[in-house]
C-alpha cells in the first residue's frame, strides 16, 4: 500500500480509480446520504484517510452528474437571524441560510438586522 502525507502530517492511503469510484459513491450517496458539494466531499474523503492525485475534480464532476445533487439543488432552505449578546466589532446580528439538502450553510454578520439587508444577503449570496 502507498500512502501520502496530508498537510497536517496524517497519512492518507492512495487508493486507484477503481477504488476512488467506489469511494465517492459510498461517501456521497451512502448509508446517510449526505449528497455533500465537490470540495466537501474531497475534504470528507480525506478526513476518512484516502487519497488520489485527481481527488478534488472527480469529486466535483461526480457531483456534477448526481441527479439528486441538479433536481433537489437549492430547493429547501432554512434562514435564521442570531443575535449576538456582546458584540466587539458592533456588529450586532449573525444572519444564516441553510440548504437542507447539501447542510451548506452561508453566514454573514450585520449591524442591524433589517428587511433591506436580509433582502440584500439572499440578492447576493442565495440567489446570485
Amino acid at each position: 500500500m502507498l500512502y501520502r502525507h496530508s498537510f497536517d502530517a496524517i497519512l492518507l492511503q492512495c487508493v486507484d480509480q477503481n477504488e476512488a469510484q467506489c469511494l465517492l459513491e459510498e461517501v456521497h450517496e451512502g448509508i446517510c446520504e449526505p449528497h455533500m458539494n465537490g470540495l466537501m466531499l474531497a475534504k470528507k474523503l480525506m478526513r476518512l484517510g484516502y487519497f488520489w492525485s485527481t481527488m478534488e475534480t472527480d469529486c466535483i464532476k461526480y457531483v456534477r452528474h448526481c441527479h439528486l445533487c441538479q433536481v433537489y439543488a437549492n430547493q429547501i432552505k432554512g434562514i435564521d437571524v442570531i443575535g449576538l449578546s456582546l458584540p466587539s466589532n458592533g456588529h450586532l446580528f449573525i444572519l444564516l441560510a441553510i440548504d437542507y439538502f447539501t447542510k451548506w450553510i452561508e453566514a454573514i454578520i450585520l449591524a442591524s438586522a433589517t428587511a433591506k439587508a436580509v433582502a440584500r444577503f439572499l440578492k447576493r449570496d442565495i440567489i446570485a
